[in-house]
């Protein structure tokens, strides 16, 4: 797991696991686009990797500092990979 940071390796990221997101509104390139800039902008996307792809990656903010409260904006894991508890994991 690593913690992407940099816009365009977010888009990558969410592009590469738009066809199982819950929400195939968010499958659109131009959401995907702004989706990547408000998260390396103001949250934090982790992403699961196997050797060789991206499994799935997990979206969230973290900004309450005075309450160390968090949103968790969204969490996917690619059909090919599903059902081995790997969600859980991020």
């Amino acid at each position: 797991m690593k913690i992407c940071q940099n816009e365009s390796d977010i888009e990558e990221a969410l592009m590469l696991c738009r066809e199982d997101l819950f929400d195939k509104a968010l499958n659109d390139p131009n959401v995907i686009k702004r989706l990547s800039e408000k998260y390396a902008k103001f949250g934090k996307v982790i992403v699961l990797s196997s050797e060789t792809q991206i499994v799935g990656l997990a979206a969230f903010y973290d900004n309450n500092e005075s309450d160390k409260e968090g949103f968790l904006s969204l969490i996917v894991v690619r059909s090919i990979f599903q059902n081995r508890g790997l969600g859980r994991s991020l």
